[in-house]
């Protein structure tokens, strides 16, 4: 079986962002917390974000469309797709520590 490095990467960091997943999900469980109010949390988050980089979302992590797919789908410039993600994880970050910032 042939991989490309390219595909590689993106197994790896598909890996990185399950394991963060998990060391989160964790954490709530051994401090006693209720995991949905992660998944209210996070879905608030996402409500928060402009309609066109929600779109990116979307398809990029729920579709799981790879970037060139998402730019195909929206009919955007693959650069456009990129800092659509680049922002948009930068502002959930932002909303996700400080759950005042959530609507």
């Amino acid at each position: 079986m042939n991989v490309d490095a390219a595909e590689l990467r993106e197994v790896v960091n598909r890996l990185h962002r399950v394991q963060g997943q998990v060391d989160g999900l964790s954490t709530m469980i051994e401090d006693g917390r209720d995991c949905r109010d992660v998944v209210r949390q996070f879905a608030a988050a996402i409500r928060a974000l402009e309609p066109a980089t929600r779109d990116v979302f979307l398809l990029r992590f729920v579709e799981e469309l790879s970037i060139a797919g998402v730019a195909e789908a929206l009919g955007e410039p693959i650069g456009t797709v990129k800092s659509r993600l680049h922002r948009g994880r930068q502002r959930l970050q932002e909303l996700l520590q400080s759950k005042s910032g959530l609507p």
